[in-house]
Protein backbone atom coordinates (compact mmCIF):
# COMPACT_ATOMS: atom_id res chain seq x y z
CA UNK A 1 0.00 0.00 0.00
CA UNK A 2 1.32 3.21 -1.35
CA UNK A 3 0.67 4.74 2.28
CA UNK A 4 2.59 3.24 3.95
CA UNK A 5 5.73 4.28 1.99
CA UNK A 6 8.18 7.11 3.33
CA UNK A 7 7.66 10.64 3.28
CA UNK A 8 7.94 12.69 -0.65
CA UNK A 9 6.28 13.04 -3.74
CA UNK A 10 3.30 11.41 -5.18
CA UNK A 11 0.46 11.43 -8.06
CA UNK A 12 -2.75 10.55 -7.45
CA UNK A 13 -4.48 10.03 -10.95
CA UNK A 14 -8.08 9.43 -10.35
CA UNK A 15 -10.53 10.40 -13.33
CA UNK A 16 -13.78 12.78 -12.32
CA UNK A 17 -16.39 10.27 -10.41
CA UNK A 18 -13.94 8.08 -8.58
CA UNK A 19 -14.05 8.68 -6.07
CA UNK A 20 -10.60 11.02 -5.58
CA UNK A 21 -11.94 13.17 -2.84
CA UNK A 22 -12.10 10.28 0.08
CA UNK A 23 -9.43 8.20 -1.91
CA UNK A 24 -6.62 11.13 -1.40
CA UNK A 25 -8.07 11.77 2.35
CA UNK A 26 -7.54 7.95 3.26
CA UNK A 27 -4.09 8.18 1.26
CA UNK A 28 -3.09 11.23 3.16
CA UNK A 29 -4.41 9.95 6.88
CA UNK A 30 -2.72 6.70 6.97
CA UNK A 31 0.63 8.04 5.60
CA UNK A 32 0.63 10.68 8.00
CA UNK A 33 -0.02 7.74 11.01
CA UNK A 34 2.70 5.57 9.14
CA UNK A 35 5.50 8.37 9.58
CA UNK A 36 4.37 10.39 12.78
CA UNK A 37 3.35 13.64 10.48
CA UNK A 38 1.52 16.32 12.36
CA UNK A 39 -1.47 17.21 9.93
CA UNK A 40 -2.81 16.77 6.76
CA UNK A 41 -3.34 20.07 4.58
CA UNK A 42 -5.65 19.88 1.45
CA UNK A 43 -5.19 22.77 -1.32
CA UNK A 44 -8.05 23.24 -3.67
CA UNK A 45 -7.76 25.82 -5.91
CA UNK A 46 -11.48 26.88 -6.25
CA UNK A 47 -13.35 29.08 -3.29
CA UNK A 48 -16.74 27.21 -4.59
CA UNK A 49 -15.76 23.73 -3.70
CA UNK A 50 -13.61 24.50 -0.49
CA UNK A 51 -16.52 24.28 1.55
CA UNK A 52 -18.17 21.16 -0.51
CA UNK A 53 -15.21 19.25 0.22
CA UNK A 54 -14.64 20.08 3.98
CA UNK A 55 -18.42 18.88 4.65
CA UNK A 56 -17.41 15.58 2.52
CA UNK A 57 -14.46 15.12 5.41
CA UNK A 58 -16.81 16.07 8.28
CA UNK A 59 -19.06 13.80 7.14
CA UNK A 60 -16.94 11.26 6.77
CA UNK A 61 -14.32 11.29 9.50
CA UNK A 62 -17.70 11.47 11.79
CA UNK A 63 -17.27 15.32 13.54
CA UNK A 64 -20.50 16.62 12.11
CA UNK A 65 -22.31 18.40 14.44
CA UNK A 66 -19.11 18.12 17.14
CA UNK A 67 -19.25 21.85 17.41
CA UNK A 68 -16.34 21.44 20.51
CA UNK A 69 -13.80 20.27 18.34
CA UNK A 70 -11.25 21.48 15.64
CA UNK A 71 -10.64 18.54 13.95
CA UNK A 72 -11.32 19.89 10.61
CA UNK A 73 -10.29 23.88 9.63
CA UNK A 74 -11.45 25.52 6.93
CA UNK A 75 -9.43 28.76 6.00
CA UNK A 76 -10.89 30.72 2.98
CA UNK A 77 -12.12 33.82 2.08
CA UNK A 78 -16.03 32.51 1.82
CA UNK A 79 -15.80 30.95 5.74
CA UNK A 80 -18.59 32.61 8.05
CA UNK A 81 -16.98 32.72 11.53
CA UNK A 82 -20.59 34.19 12.19
CA UNK A 83 -22.17 30.77 11.18
CA UNK A 84 -20.97 28.93 14.17
CA UNK A 85 -21.15 30.14 17.75
CA UNK A 86 -19.16 32.91 19.64
CA UNK A 87 -16.58 30.17 21.33
CA UNK A 88 -16.58 28.38 18.93
CA UNK A 89 -15.76 31.50 16.08
CA UNK A 90 -12.91 33.10 18.49
CA UNK A 91 -11.22 29.80 18.36
CA UNK A 92 -11.38 29.12 14.82
CA UNK A 93 -10.24 32.84 13.98
CA UNK A 94 -6.89 31.86 16.52
CA UNK A 95 -6.46 28.45 14.54
CA UNK A 96 -6.51 29.70 11.27
CA UNK A 97 -3.69 32.23 11.60
CA UNK A 98 -1.46 29.02 12.31
CA UNK A 99 -3.14 26.12 10.96
CA UNK A 100 -3.46 24.55 14.06
CA UNK A 101 -5.79 21.37 13.58
CA UNK A 102 -5.23 17.82 12.25
CA UNK A 103 -6.85 18.68 8.49
CA UNK A 104 -6.57 21.54 7.30
CA UNK A 105 -8.97 22.70 3.74
CA UNK A 106 -8.20 25.55 1.84
CA UNK A 107 -6.98 27.14 -1.34
CA UNK A 108 -3.68 26.87 -3.64
CA UNK A 109 -3.58 31.00 -3.06
CA UNK A 110 -3.46 30.65 0.83
CA UNK A 111 -1.20 27.68 0.92
CA UNK A 112 1.44 28.68 -2.08
CA UNK A 113 1.57 32.83 -1.54
CA UNK A 114 2.33 32.31 1.91
CA UNK A 115 4.95 30.55 1.21
CA UNK A 116 6.59 32.77 -0.80
CA UNK A 117 5.18 35.79 1.30
CA UNK A 118 6.52 38.26 3.46
CA UNK A 119 3.57 39.29 5.35
CA UNK A 120 3.89 38.69 8.90
CA UNK A 121 0.10 37.24 9.09
CA UNK A 122 0.63 34.92 6.25
CA UNK A 123 3.88 33.35 7.51
CA UNK A 124 2.59 32.61 10.82
CA UNK A 125 1.45 29.27 10.00
CA UNK A 126 4.71 28.12 7.99
CA UNK A 127 6.26 25.95 11.06
CA UNK A 128 3.11 23.94 10.61
CA UNK A 129 3.57 23.08 7.07
CA UNK A 130 6.52 21.02 8.00
CA UNK A 131 5.56 17.70 8.82
CA UNK A 132 2.14 17.42 7.35
CA UNK A 133 1.07 15.82 4.20
CA UNK A 134 -0.16 18.62 1.26
CA UNK A 135 -2.33 17.15 -1.08
CA UNK A 136 -3.09 19.40 -4.09
CA UNK A 137 -6.61 19.06 -5.54
CA UNK A 138 -6.78 19.91 -8.75
CA UNK A 139 -3.34 20.02 -9.77
CA UNK A 140 -3.90 20.65 -13.15
CA UNK A 141 -4.65 23.95 -12.12
CA UNK A 142 -0.70 25.34 -10.65
CA UNK A 143 -0.35 28.51 -12.71
CA UNK A 144 1.89 27.70 -16.04
CA UNK A 145 3.52 31.18 -15.55
CA UNK A 146 4.47 29.84 -11.92
CA UNK A 147 4.92 26.67 -12.55
CA UNK A 148 8.88 25.92 -11.95
CA UNK A 149 8.97 28.43 -8.74
CA UNK A 150 6.09 26.26 -7.63
CA UNK A 151 7.14 23.05 -8.06
CA UNK A 152 10.60 24.05 -6.44
CA UNK A 153 9.03 24.94 -3.33
CA UNK A 154 7.03 21.61 -3.18
CA UNK A 155 9.98 20.08 -3.91
CA UNK A 156 12.10 21.78 -1.51
CA UNK A 157 9.41 21.05 1.77
CA UNK A 158 9.24 17.17 0.72
CA UNK A 159 13.49 16.91 0.84
CA UNK A 160 14.03 19.04 4.04
CA UNK A 161 11.04 19.71 6.06
CA UNK A 162 9.61 15.73 6.36
CA UNK A 163 6.63 16.79 4.11
CA UNK A 164 4.53 14.60 1.60
CA UNK A 165 2.82 16.23 -1.31
CA UNK A 166 0.45 14.78 -3.46
CA UNK A 167 -0.79 16.13 -6.57
CA UNK A 168 -4.28 14.89 -7.18
CA UNK A 169 -6.48 15.17 -10.01
CA UNK A 170 -8.38 13.72 -13.08
CA UNK A 171 -5.67 15.24 -15.65
CA UNK A 172 -2.77 14.65 -14.13
CA UNK A 173 0.10 17.07 -16.00
CA UNK A 174 2.68 15.01 -17.65
CA UNK A 175 5.79 17.35 -15.31
CA UNK A 176 7.60 14.42 -13.98
CA UNK A 177 10.62 15.87 -16.08
CA UNK A 178 10.02 19.54 -14.80
CA UNK A 179 10.61 18.98 -10.93
CA UNK A 180 13.74 21.44 -10.94
CA UNK A 181 16.01 18.83 -8.14
CA UNK A 182 14.96 15.69 -10.29
CA UNK A 183 12.50 14.00 -8.11
CA UNK A 184 9.71 11.76 -9.87
CA UNK A 185 6.78 11.48 -8.14
CA UNK A 186 5.44 7.80 -7.28
CA UNK A 187 1.93 7.00 -8.78
CA UNK A 188 -0.37 5.91 -5.85
CA UNK A 189 -2.52 4.09 -8.63
CA UNK A 190 -0.55 0.94 -9.80
CA UNK A 191 -2.72 0.83 -12.89
CA UNK A 192 -4.25 4.34 -13.55
CA UNK A 193 -4.59 4.05 -17.53
CA UNK A 194 -7.45 0.67 -16.77
CA UNK A 195 -8.88 2.83 -14.65
CA UNK A 196 -9.34 5.93 -16.52
CA UNK A 197 -10.78 3.88 -19.21
CA UNK A 198 -13.38 2.23 -16.57
CA UNK A 199 -14.70 5.66 -15.84
CA UNK A 200 -14.47 7.34 -19.09
CA UNK A 201 -16.64 5.05 -20.73
CA UNK A 202 -19.58 6.91 -18.80
CA UNK A 203 -19.16 10.06 -21.12
CA UNK A 204 -17.72 10.35 -24.71
CA UNK A 205 -16.82 13.46 -27.36
CA UNK A 206 -18.49 14.33 -30.11
CA UNK A 207 -16.61 17.50 -32.32
CA UNK A 208 -19.37 19.20 -33.27
CA UNK A 209 -17.33 22.21 -35.35
CA UNK A 210 -18.55 25.41 -35.84
CA UNK A 211 -22.17 26.29 -34.40
CA UNK A 212 -24.04 29.39 -34.49
CA UNK A 213 -25.00 31.02 -31.56
CA UNK A 214 -28.91 31.21 -32.18
CA UNK A 215 -28.85 27.51 -33.02
CA UNK A 216 -27.33 26.63 -30.04
CA UNK A 217 -29.44 28.07 -28.00
CA UNK A 218 -32.52 26.90 -29.64
CA UNK A 219 -31.25 22.95 -29.23
CA UNK A 220 -30.05 23.85 -25.46
CA UNK A 221 -33.43 25.77 -24.84
CA UNK A 222 -35.08 22.46 -26.11
CA UNK A 223 -33.28 19.81 -23.37
CA UNK A 224 -35.00 18.98 -20.32
CA UNK A 225 -31.22 18.71 -18.26
CA UNK A 226 -28.27 20.15 -20.09
CA UNK A 227 -25.15 21.83 -19.00
CA UNK A 228 -23.14 23.77 -21.35
CA UNK A 229 -20.06 25.71 -20.66
CA UNK A 230 -18.54 28.56 -22.31
CA UNK A 231 -14.74 30.37 -21.83
CA UNK A 232 -15.74 33.85 -20.66
CA UNK A 233 -18.29 35.75 -18.79
CA UNK A 234 -19.54 37.57 -21.66
CA UNK A 235 -20.43 34.69 -23.79
CA UNK A 236 -21.85 33.06 -20.96
CA UNK A 237 -24.95 36.14 -20.00
CA UNK A 238 -25.56 36.58 -24.01
CA UNK A 239 -26.06 32.69 -24.68
CA UNK A 240 -27.84 32.60 -21.15
CA UNK A 241 -30.06 35.31 -22.74
CA UNK A 242 -30.48 33.62 -25.98
CA UNK A 243 -31.78 30.59 -24.23
CA UNK A 244 -34.24 32.64 -22.33
CA UNK A 245 -35.72 34.09 -25.38
CA UNK A 246 -36.33 30.81 -27.01
CA UNK A 247 -37.79 29.57 -24.19
CA UNK A 248 -39.97 32.15 -24.03
CA UNK A 249 -40.84 31.88 -27.27
CA UNK A 250 -41.68 28.33 -27.02
CA UNK A 251 -43.92 28.97 -24.16
CA UNK A 252 -41.74 26.96 -21.81
CA UNK A 253 -41.13 29.71 -19.81
CA UNK A 254 -44.02 30.84 -18.58
CA UNK A 255 -43.11 34.53 -17.58
CA UNK A 256 -41.90 33.79 -13.91
CA UNK A 257 -38.00 34.00 -13.40
CA UNK A 258 -35.94 31.40 -15.14
CA UNK A 259 -34.44 29.98 -12.28
CA UNK A 260 -37.66 29.10 -10.64
CA UNK A 261 -38.40 27.31 -14.36
CA UNK A 262 -35.46 25.36 -14.59
CA UNK A 263 -33.13 27.74 -16.58
CA UNK A 264 -30.03 28.85 -14.75
CA UNK A 265 -26.74 31.23 -15.23
CA UNK A 266 -23.66 30.87 -13.64
CA UNK A 267 -20.69 33.28 -13.48
CA UNK A 268 -18.17 34.93 -11.40
CA UNK A 269 -20.72 38.02 -12.38
CA UNK A 270 -22.74 36.37 -9.30
CA UNK A 271 -21.40 36.52 -5.79
CA UNK A 272 -20.26 33.04 -4.15
CA UNK A 273 -23.27 33.86 -2.18
CA UNK A 274 -25.55 33.81 -4.76
CA UNK A 275 -23.69 31.05 -7.10
CA UNK A 276 -24.11 28.59 -3.92
CA UNK A 277 -27.89 28.80 -4.04
CA UNK A 278 -28.23 29.09 -7.27
CA UNK A 279 -25.62 25.08 -7.77
CA UNK A 280 -27.72 23.47 -4.24
CA UNK A 281 -31.21 24.05 -6.28
CA UNK A 282 -29.28 22.98 -9.87
CA UNK A 283 -28.81 19.80 -7.76
CA UNK A 284 -32.06 19.14 -6.17
CA UNK A 285 -33.42 19.35 -10.00
CA UNK A 286 -30.92 17.17 -11.11
CA UNK A 287 -31.60 14.73 -8.28
CA UNK A 288 -35.41 15.25 -8.53
CA UNK A 289 -35.80 15.03 -12.45
CA UNK A 290 -36.68 18.46 -12.95
CA UNK A 291 -36.18 20.87 -15.77
CA UNK A 292 -32.32 21.73 -15.82
CA UNK A 293 -30.54 24.18 -18.62
CA UNK A 294 -27.40 25.31 -17.09
CA UNK A 295 -25.01 28.52 -19.19
CA UNK A 296 -22.26 28.38 -16.87
CA UNK A 297 -18.47 29.90 -17.23
CA UNK A 298 -16.04 27.07 -16.14
CA UNK A 299 -16.57 27.43 -12.84
CA UNK A 300 -18.49 24.43 -12.63
CA UNK A 301 -16.40 22.15 -14.54
CA UNK A 302 -13.83 20.91 -11.68
CA UNK A 303 -14.94 19.78 -8.53
CA UNK A 304 -18.72 20.68 -8.24
CA UNK A 305 -20.63 17.34 -8.07
CA UNK A 306 -23.25 17.64 -10.72
CA UNK A 307 -24.27 14.91 -12.95
CA UNK A 308 -26.39 15.91 -16.42
CA UNK A 309 -27.04 13.60 -18.95
CA UNK A 310 -25.62 16.06 -22.00
CA UNK A 311 -22.88 18.38 -21.84
CA UNK A 312 -21.92 21.11 -24.17
CA UNK A 313 -18.41 22.65 -23.92
CA UNK A 314 -16.62 25.41 -26.24
CA UNK A 315 -13.50 24.34 -27.26
CA UNK A 316 -10.82 24.91 -24.46
CA UNK A 317 -7.53 22.68 -23.40
CA UNK A 318 -7.68 19.09 -23.02
CA UNK A 319 -7.90 19.17 -19.50
CA UNK A 320 -10.94 21.37 -19.26
CA UNK A 321 -12.77 19.15 -21.57
CA UNK A 322 -12.23 16.31 -19.75
CA UNK A 323 -13.28 17.64 -16.56
CA UNK A 324 -16.30 19.39 -18.06
CA UNK A 325 -16.82 15.44 -19.25
CA UNK A 326 -16.28 14.34 -15.41
CA UNK A 327 -19.81 16.44 -14.85
CA UNK A 328 -21.86 14.06 -17.68
CA UNK A 329 -22.93 11.02 -16.06
CA UNK A 330 -21.14 11.24 -13.54
CA UNK A 331 -22.37 8.75 -11.54
CA UNK A 332 -22.69 6.08 -13.95
CA UNK A 333 -27.01 5.80 -14.07
CA UNK A 334 -27.24 6.49 -17.67
CA UNK A 335 -27.52 2.76 -19.60
CA UNK A 336 -25.87 4.56 -22.46
CA UNK A 337 -22.86 6.87 -22.33
CA UNK A 338 -23.70 10.51 -22.11
CA UNK A 339 -22.44 12.74 -25.19
CA UNK A 340 -20.21 15.67 -24.25
CA UNK A 341 -20.39 18.17 -27.22
CA UNK A 342 -17.28 20.17 -28.31
CA UNK A 343 -18.13 23.21 -29.86
CA UNK A 344 -16.85 26.53 -31.54
CA UNK A 345 -18.76 29.70 -32.08
CA UNK A 346 -19.18 30.23 -35.57
CA UNK A 347 -18.12 33.67 -35.29
CA UNK A 348 -15.32 32.99 -32.50
CA UNK A 349 -11.52 34.40 -34.83
CA UNK A 350 -9.18 31.69 -32.92
CA UNK A 351 -6.83 30.34 -35.37
CA UNK A 352 -3.88 28.38 -35.92
CA UNK A 353 -2.20 32.14 -34.54
CA UNK A 354 -2.86 31.68 -31.08
CA UNK A 355 -0.40 28.56 -31.22
CA UNK A 356 2.54 30.91 -31.30
CA UNK A 357 1.04 33.40 -28.81
CA UNK A 358 3.40 34.80 -25.68
CA UNK A 359 1.65 33.58 -22.33
CA UNK A 360 0.51 37.25 -21.67
CA UNK A 361 -1.76 36.67 -24.68
CA UNK A 362 -5.23 34.91 -24.88
CA UNK A 363 -4.76 31.85 -22.42
CA UNK A 364 -8.42 30.19 -23.78
CA UNK A 365 -7.60 30.45 -27.45
CA UNK A 366 -3.89 28.98 -27.29
CA UNK A 367 -4.98 26.43 -25.14
CA UNK A 368 -7.69 25.91 -27.56
CA UNK A 369 -5.73 25.71 -30.40
CA UNK A 370 -3.01 22.78 -29.36
CA UNK A 371 -6.46 20.55 -28.53
CA UNK A 372 -7.53 21.31 -31.74
CA UNK A 373 -4.38 20.45 -33.13
CA UNK A 374 -4.43 17.17 -31.78
CA UNK A 375 -8.00 16.17 -32.70
CA UNK A 376 -6.42 17.02 -36.38
CA UNK A 377 -3.71 14.77 -35.54
CA UNK A 378 -5.93 11.87 -34.41
CA UNK A 379 -8.22 11.73 -36.99
CA UNK A 380 -11.19 13.96 -35.62
CA UNK A 381 -10.81 11.94 -32.41
CA UNK A 382 -11.07 12.99 -28.73
CA UNK A 383 -10.13 11.12 -25.53
CA UNK A 384 -9.37 11.38 -22.09
CA UNK A 385 -6.20 9.14 -23.48
CA UNK A 386 -4.71 13.11 -25.03
CA UNK A 387 -4.41 14.43 -22.22
CA UNK A 388 -0.90 13.51 -21.45
CA UNK A 389 0.12 14.48 -25.08
CA UNK A 390 -1.48 17.81 -24.54
CA UNK A 391 0.47 18.29 -21.41
CA UNK A 392 3.93 17.66 -23.10
CA UNK A 393 3.08 19.51 -26.43
CA UNK A 394 1.79 22.75 -24.01
CA UNK A 395 5.34 22.78 -21.68
CA UNK A 396 7.12 22.13 -25.00
CA UNK A 397 5.35 25.13 -26.56
CA UNK A 398 6.61 26.99 -23.60
CA UNK A 399 9.53 26.46 -22.67
CA UNK A 400 11.73 26.90 -19.92
CA UNK A 401 11.01 30.71 -20.01
CA UNK A 402 6.99 30.08 -20.19
CA UNK A 403 7.25 28.00 -17.02
CA UNK A 404 9.21 30.81 -15.28
CA UNK A 405 7.79 33.91 -16.74
CA UNK A 406 8.68 36.42 -14.15
CA UNK A 407 11.93 34.51 -13.57
CA UNK A 408 11.36 33.98 -10.01
CA UNK A 409 12.78 30.50 -9.83
CA UNK A 410 15.99 31.63 -12.40
CA UNK A 411 16.99 34.24 -9.81
CA UNK A 412 16.47 32.43 -6.41
CA UNK A 413 18.93 29.83 -7.74
CA UNK A 414 21.37 31.86 -9.41
CA UNK A 415 24.85 30.99 -8.20
CA UNK A 416 26.85 33.42 -10.25
CA UNK A 417 27.02 35.80 -7.39
CA UNK A 418 30.19 36.19 -6.18
CA UNK A 419 31.41 34.65 -3.26
CA UNK A 420 32.39 37.41 -1.33
CA UNK A 421 29.45 39.35 -1.43
CA UNK A 422 26.79 38.59 1.04
CA UNK A 423 23.01 39.64 -0.88
CA UNK A 424 19.79 39.19 1.10
CA UNK A 425 16.81 37.95 -0.96
CA UNK A 426 13.95 40.69 -1.95
CA UNK A 427 11.11 38.96 -0.16
CA UNK A 428 8.76 42.18 -1.43
CA UNK A 429 9.19 41.52 -4.64
CA UNK A 430 9.48 37.81 -4.79
CA UNK A 431 5.67 37.81 -2.91
CA UNK A 432 4.78 40.63 -5.70
CA UNK A 433 5.61 38.70 -8.23
CA UNK A 434 4.34 34.77 -6.62
CA UNK A 435 0.65 35.85 -7.39
CA UNK A 436 -1.51 33.06 -8.69
CA UNK A 437 -4.53 35.27 -8.95
CA UNK A 438 -4.35 38.60 -10.46
CA UNK A 439 -4.66 41.62 -8.24
CA UNK A 440 -6.13 43.84 -10.75
CA UNK A 441 -10.06 43.27 -9.17
CA UNK A 442 -11.43 44.79 -6.64
CA UNK A 443 -14.02 43.09 -4.65
CA UNK A 444 -17.56 45.57 -4.79
CA UNK A 445 -19.76 44.48 -1.98
CA UNK A 446 -23.08 43.62 -3.69
CA UNK A 447 -26.11 43.63 -0.81
CA UNK A 448 -28.47 41.47 -2.81
CA UNK A 449 -31.14 39.67 -1.10
CA UNK A 450 -32.40 39.48 2.80
CA UNK A 451 -28.58 38.57 3.78
CA UNK A 452 -27.13 41.11 1.61
CA UNK A 453 -29.54 43.41 3.02
CA UNK A 454 -28.68 42.48 6.34
CA UNK A 455 -25.19 42.84 6.30
CA UNK A 456 -25.12 46.28 4.33
CA UNK A 457 -27.18 47.31 7.65
CA UNK A 458 -24.87 45.48 10.15
CA UNK A 459 -21.89 47.52 7.81
CA UNK A 460 -23.36 50.49 8.57
CA UNK A 461 -23.83 50.39 12.45
CA UNK A 462 -20.55 48.75 12.71
CA UNK A 463 -19.09 51.92 11.38
CA UNK A 464 -21.41 54.37 13.22
CA UNK A 465 -19.64 52.53 16.58
CA UNK A 466 -16.15 53.76 15.21
CA UNK A 467 -15.11 50.70 13.70
CA UNK A 468 -12.70 50.54 10.69
CA UNK A 469 -14.91 49.66 7.74
CA UNK A 470 -11.55 47.21 6.45
CA UNK A 471 -12.09 45.27 9.68
CA UNK A 472 -15.28 43.90 7.90
CA UNK A 473 -13.77 42.90 4.47
CA UNK A 474 -13.30 39.31 4.81
CA UNK A 475 -17.36 38.72 5.88
CA UNK A 476 -18.14 41.10 3.31
CA UNK A 477 -16.61 38.40 0.74
CA UNK A 478 -18.90 36.15 -0.19
CA UNK A 479 -21.35 38.76 -1.11
CA UNK A 480 -18.90 40.46 -3.32
CA UNK A 481 -18.13 40.67 -6.63
CA UNK A 482 -14.02 41.04 -8.56
CA UNK A 483 -14.52 44.17 -10.79
CA UNK A 484 -11.38 44.97 -13.07
CA UNK A 485 -10.37 48.94 -12.47
CA UNK A 486 -11.33 50.06 -15.89
CA UNK A 487 -14.93 48.32 -15.63
CA UNK A 488 -15.12 49.98 -11.75
CA UNK A 489 -13.80 53.76 -13.36
CA UNK A 490 -17.37 53.01 -15.42
CA UNK A 491 -19.39 52.21 -12.36
CA UNK A 492 -18.18 55.26 -10.15
CA UNK A 493 -18.51 57.53 -12.94
CA UNK A 494 -22.34 56.67 -13.10
CA UNK A 495 -22.63 57.13 -9.41
CA UNK A 496 -23.40 53.11 -8.82
CA UNK A 497 -21.09 52.23 -6.54
CA UNK A 498 -19.86 54.37 -3.41
CA UNK A 499 -16.00 54.45 -2.62
CA UNK A 500 -16.33 56.88 0.32
CA UNK A 501 -18.68 55.87 2.67
CA UNK A 502 -17.24 52.75 3.59
CA UNK A 503 -13.70 53.75 2.61
CA UNK A 504 -11.30 50.92 0.99
CA UNK A 505 -14.88 49.42 0.67
CA UNK A 506 -16.83 49.72 -2.48
CA UNK A 507 -20.52 49.36 -2.06
CA UNK A 508 -23.02 48.91 -5.11
CA UNK A 509 -25.75 51.01 -4.81
CA UNK A 510 -28.22 48.35 -5.67
CA UNK A 511 -31.22 51.07 -6.61
CA UNK A 512 -29.95 54.01 -7.88
CA UNK A 513 -32.57 55.92 -10.34
CA UNK A 514 -35.10 53.03 -9.84
CA UNK A 515 -33.23 50.39 -11.43
CA UNK A 516 -31.28 47.26 -10.34
CA UNK A 517 -27.65 46.95 -11.29
CA UNK A 518 -27.21 43.59 -10.16
CA UNK A 519 -30.01 40.99 -11.43
CA UNK A 520 -31.45 38.36 -9.65
CA UNK A 521 -30.49 35.80 -12.47
CA UNK A 522 -27.25 37.08 -14.57
CA UNK A 523 -25.75 38.81 -11.20
CA UNK A 524 -23.35 42.71 -12.10
CA UNK A 525 -24.68 43.63 -15.02
CA UNK A 526 -23.10 45.89 -17.42
CA UNK A 527 -23.11 49.83 -17.28
CA UNK A 528 -26.02 51.39 -19.00
CA UNK A 529 -27.95 47.60 -18.54
CA UNK A 530 -30.05 48.06 -15.36
CA UNK A 531 -32.88 46.65 -14.76
CA UNK A 532 -36.11 48.69 -13.98
CA UNK A 533 -36.42 48.21 -10.12
CA UNK A 534 -40.58 49.60 -9.91
CA UNK A 535 -42.92 50.66 -12.53
CA UNK A 536 -43.80 54.02 -11.27
CA UNK A 537 -40.38 55.94 -9.76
Amino acid sequence: MAAQLPGGLYKLTVPTGGGKTLASLSFALHHAVKNNMNRVIYAIPFTSIVEQTAGVFRKALGVDGQEDQLNILEHHSNYDFDAVDSERGRRERLAIQNWDAPVIVTTNVQLLESLYSNKPSRCRKLHNIANSVIVLDEAQTLPNQLLTASLAMLEELTKDYGVSVVLCTATQPEADSLWPFGTVPYEIVRNPSGLTKYFTNRSAFEVQGTVEEETLARQLAGLKQVLCIVDTKAKARDLYRDVVTCCREDGTLAGGAPHEEGVFHLSANMTPYHRSLWIGEIRRRLRDGERCVVISTQLIEAGVDVDFPVVWRESAGLDSLVQAAGRCNREGKQADAGVVHVFDFADDTSSETFRRMSLGANWLQYTAAITRGLIDKHGGALSADMVGEYFQELYAEEGPLGLDVKELYSSLCNTDHPASEFLTLDFETYAEKYQIIDKGETPVFVPWGPEGQKLRHELTEFCAAGNPPAAMARKLQRFSVGVPRWKLNKYLAEGLVDEKTYEPIHVLLQEENCEKQYDDEEGLLEVGEGVPDVLVC
